[in-house]
């Protein structure tokens, strides 16, 4: 159904799937009490409703998404973002940032990237070049780096 639509209308389609959504899991009488920029955390989201919503999402989409979705895209609009990124990554919205650029490359690793490897080892390398020379970030494994840190790195101006 929203593979027909436009662009613009699939994505507001699928927002609204993701407020709706959200709306039913955390017991809400409607969606209009949903904000899709206000964090999942304050909306009252807990593990258990993290888990439902991204079970319900999957069901409704048919993408295997993760378990930690809520907690990697932390507001329904950003989980739309996600999801439509997985469900149409050669239309993805590009206003060519950074930002953009890695949440297409995310979108592609997550749906299962062949190259994986060479992605992984490309980003090893742009983080050391991001990282300072001296401090605690410059020994920072990239396994142990929370996501939050990775995308305050990017979020400092690189452009790819």
């Amino acid at each position: 159904r929203l593979a027909a639509l436009a662009p613009a209308e699939r994505a507001q389609a699928l927002l609204t799937l993701v407020v709706e959504r959200t709306a039913k899991v955390l017991g809400h009488a409607g969606s209009a009490t949903v904000d899709p920029g206000r964090s999942f955390a304050d909306l009252g989201m807990d593990s258990l409703a993290a888990i439902q919503l991204r079970n319900t999402l999957t069901a409704a989409t048919g993408l295997a998404l993760p378990a930690g979705l809520v907690f990697d895209h932390p507001t329904p609009a950003a989980v739309a973002a996600f999801a439509g990124a997985l469900l149409w990554p050669d239309r993805a919205p590009d206003d060519g940032s950074a930002v953009a650029a890695f949440d297409r490359l995310e979108a592609a690793v997550r749906a299962g990237a062949p190259d994986r490897d060479d992605v992984a080892e490309r980003l090893e390398r742009l983080l050391r070049e991001l990282r300072p020379e001296s401090g605690p970030a410059a020994d920072e494994d990239i396994g142990s780096v929370p996501v939050e840190r990775l995308f305050a790195i990017i979020d400092q101006g690189t452009e790819l």
